[in-house]
Parts: structure tokens; C-alpha cells; sequence
């Protein structure tokens, strides 16, 4: 018998490579088991606990894609206020249009639809995310669900999941009259140092690198494991803002202080988001023409520091790393936000406890002009616009520096959606910024 000549070999092209598996941790396995098992036992409520949303709902997709069989399913992924919208929700997921129906129609139409899986030995589960932001008629009537399908076996499976504050929800009610049944709760651990540099591997080789080391320095995953405290909503965040400020700066590999000061930016980004200024003209702070001019802060009348403004934002308050910070006891830990801008120099208080006034008047959201005095608590900070203003203060001995740390990089506030079957993205939700330092 013959050999047969084989032309050569066809390369792959690159964008016909395999796909990376979904990162999925012995944790989540775990979780994903016991949802199946407590599936499997007919038990009417399961409780799955841990820090931030996407860990969460990534286990609940995967224990679902794995159920076999037909299983009705809706799934509540936004908090609700109301017995009625809850309802209306589920209503939908089933199959329904919930137009027009009032509580008592809804409650039938739930009903119904639970006899006729159970006279058809179907099974039907109600996952309600993010429990701990839903409202107490929400939280009651899913107890009645619960209570519901103890007593006439309707073939229902609820599953609760939360952050660490849904434990002392269920303490109380009305989910204390029905947590005893959801058995022993379901807790996803953080990312240990091992899992958040496998996760980085791998969304580093989803964009091509071959080496992660070529992108993120051991220090710097450190660094992001230490400041995300392992939660993996805010390591994809957290990566996200290195990798576009790696590249704004043509900074590689990403390093330790590079991830500090990315961190800083989300933080920035969740503190103007909280003090309700998103509407604030975020786009024009990434021009390049931007307002110049200083502020000077005092403490008890007694000059304290001066910040020059060019460029970025300047943070007041009471904490280590503000820019301008204010040991006072009447200043909150993150008080004031100054944004520099190509239209002005606005100031937005950040829900402080002691309120910001300017000229005499509180505000929420100011436009500087020169010669404006802001107070903040007992410490006063003047506001002077433009170049051609001398130093109020001057500083006779040239070895010594009052000038803070400062941001390099405008605030953007964007980002994707995270998830965990998809190396490349980014969570949207912009988390609290982790530190040693309270």
C-alpha cells in the first residue's frame, strides 16, 4: 500500500484559535454542586452569600445551563421596590405579559402556572440576585413563596443571593421565618493570590500577550489581589483601569504603583457617582485645555498647604490620601472632590456629614470662581483662578514640600459589562476602593 504526499501544512489562523475555558475556581465548582444537589433534593430555598455580583451570578448560570430536563426559570437580577413588581417580574420570565394585572391577578396567574408544573411533574426555580437591595413587601413575599411550596410541593426551588449583609437579613424578617430551610448557606470565597493570577493570566493571553509577565509584574498582581481583597468584580475593574492607563502612558509591563494610582481613579469615579453629580460634563476632562489656578487651605486659620490645579482632580477630606487633607475631626474622611475641567473648576461635596459651603452658602455642586472661599467644616480653603497669581504661601526653605500626590489621568467612568465566560471584560459597576488605612 502506498503513502499519499501531503501538501504542507495549513498555519491556524490566529483568530481560529480555541477559545479559553471559562475560569471557574474550586469554589464556584463547589457552589455549583451543592445548588445541584439541593435541586435534586426538592429543597424549596437555597442560599448563596458572597462578596460582589458576578461570582454569584456566574454560579447560578452554570448550576442552570447543567440542569437537565424542562425547568421554568426566572431569574430577578435588578433589586425591587414592591410585592407587585417582583411579581411582574416573574410573571414575565415565565411566559406572561403582566399588562394591566393587578397584585390579586398576578398572585393567580403564579399559582396557576405552579399546579400546572407540578400535575406535570416539572420543576420551576425563582433566583432572586442581589437580595440584600430589595425591598421588605419583596423579601415578605418570597417568604409566602417559600412557605408555599412547603406545604403543597409545587416543585419550586428559590434561591437567594446576596453580599455578606443578606446574613443579617436573614436574621430578621421576614426571611427569619424561612432561612432555616435554605440549610447550611452557600459561601463563595474570594480569589486567594493563586486565582486572581490565573484569572490575569488568562484574560492576558484572551488579548494575545503571550507572557503575563510581559503585562503585569508580579508586584502588581500582588497589589491588585491586596487592594481588591480578592473579589472578582473588582479585580476585572481594577485591571481594566491598569491596562487603559498602561496605554495611555505607554507604560509596560503594568507595576505596583501604576495599579495604585489606577485604583485612585476608580475610587474618584465612585465618589463622583455617589455624591449624585453623574451628569457632571465627565467628557470634558479628557480635553487638553483645562482650567489653571490654586487652592489654599487653611486649619483654624492657620495656613496648612497649597495645591496648584493642572490637570486631574484634587480630593479633600480627612483621610491619608487625600490631596488636600484636613486633620480635623468636622471633616469627613472623603469631603469634597475639586474636578478640573476645560469648562471650570467645579466642586461637588461628597455626602459629607458637616455639609461644604462656599461664600457663606452650602452646596452639592459648585462652579469655582476666583476668590471663592470654601469651608469645610472648621478648615477654610481659598480658590484662585488663572497663572498670573502669586503663591500665597512662601516657602523659605527650598528642601521642604507641600505639594500632595496628584492624578495624571482624566476621569472617564466607563467600562463593560463583567463576565466570567469572557476573559476580556470588564465589570461596569465601579467598586469602593480597598486600602490598609480604614
Amino acid at each position: 500500500m502506498g503513502h499519499q504526499l501531503q501538501g504542507p501544512e495549513t498555519p491556524v489562523p490566529p483568530t481560529a484559535r480555541e477559545p479559553l475555558q471559562p475560569f471557574v475556581t474550586d469554589c464556584h465548582r463547589n457552589a455549583i454542586d451543592r445548588l445541584g444537589t439541593a435541586f435534586a433534593k426538592g429543597r424549596p430555598l437555597a442560599i448563596l452569600i458572597g462578596e460582589g455580583k458576578s461570582a454569584a451570578a456566574f454560579v447560578i448560570s452554570r448550576f442552570i445551563a447543567s440542569i437537565k430536563g424542562d425547568v421554568a426559570v426566572a431569574r430577578i437580577s435588578e433589586p425591587c421596590s414592591t410585592a407587585i413588581e417582583v411579581l411582574r417580574e416573574i410573571i414575565t420570565a415565565i411566559g406572561f405579559d403582566p399588562k394591566d394585572m393587578n397584585l390579586t391577578d398576578l398572585e393567580q396567574i403564579l399559582k396557576m402556572f405552579l399546579i400546572f408544573q407540578q400535575t406535570h411533574g416539572l420543576r420551576t426555580i425563582i433566583c432572586l440576585e442581589e437580595t440584600q437591595d430589595n425591598g421588605k413587601w419583596v423579601l415578605d413575599r418570597i417568604r409566602r413563596l417559600v412557605e408555599m411550596e412547603k406545604k403543597d410541593a409545587y416543585g419550586l426551588m428559590v434561591i437567594l443571593s446576596g453580599r455578606p449583609t443578606l446574613h443579617d437579613l436573614l436574621k430578621d424578617a421576614p426571611l427569619n421565618a424561612i432561612s432555616a430551610v435554605g440549610a447550611k448557606r452557600i459561601i463563595l470565597a474570594p480569589f486567594s493570590l493563586a486565582e486572581t493570577n490565573e484569572y490575569i493570566r488568562r484574560r492576558v493571553e484572551g488579548t494575545g500577550a503571550s507572557e503575563v509577565a510581559d503585562v503585569f509584574t508580579f508586584n502588581a498582581i500582588t497589589a491588585i489581589q491586596a487592594l481588591t481583597s480578592g473579589i472578582p468584580d473588582e479585580i476585572a475593574n481594577l485591571c481594566s483601569k491598569c491596562l487603559e492607563l498602561a496605554d495611555m502612558e505607554d507604560a509596560a509591563p503594568v507595576t505596583s504603583g501604576l495599579v495604585e494610582r489606577a485604583s485612585k481613579l476608580l475610587r474618584l469615579t465612585t465618589m463622583v457617582q455617589m455624591s449624585g453629580a453623574v451628569e457632571l460634563e465627565v467628557q470634558a476632562l479628557e480635553e487638553k485645555s483645562q482650567a489653571t489656578g490654586r487652592l489654599i487651605a487653611f486649619v483654624n486659620d492657620t495656613f496648612a498647604q497649597e495645591h496648584m490645579l493642572n490637570g486631574g482632580h484634587v480630593l479633600i477630606g480627612r483621610d491619608d490620601l487625600c490631596d488636600i487633607r484636613l486633620d480635623s475631626v468636622q471633616v469627613s474622611r472623603h469631603h469634597a472632590l475639586v474636578v478640573n475641567s476645560s469648562i471650570g473648576v467645579k466642586l461637588l461635596d461628597l455626602g459629607s456629614t458637616n455639609g461644604t459651603i462656599v461664600n457663606g452658602h452650602a452646596i452639592r455642586k459648585h462652579t469655582l470662581q476666583d476668590n471663592d472661599k470654601i469651608t469645610v467644616g472648621d478648615c477654610s480653603i481659598e480658590f484662585v483662578a488663572g497663572d498670573g497669581h502669586r503663591s500665597w504661601y512662601f516657602d523659605v526653605d527650598p528642601t521642604v514640600s507641600l505639594q500632595p500626590k496628584q492624578v495624571g489621568m482624566a476621569l472617564t467612568g466607563q467600562g463593560a459589562e463583567f463576565d466570567f465566560e469572557s476573559v476580556d471584560a470588564t465589570s461596569t459597576m465601579v467598586s469602593p476602593w480597598h486600602n490598609d488605612r480604614g
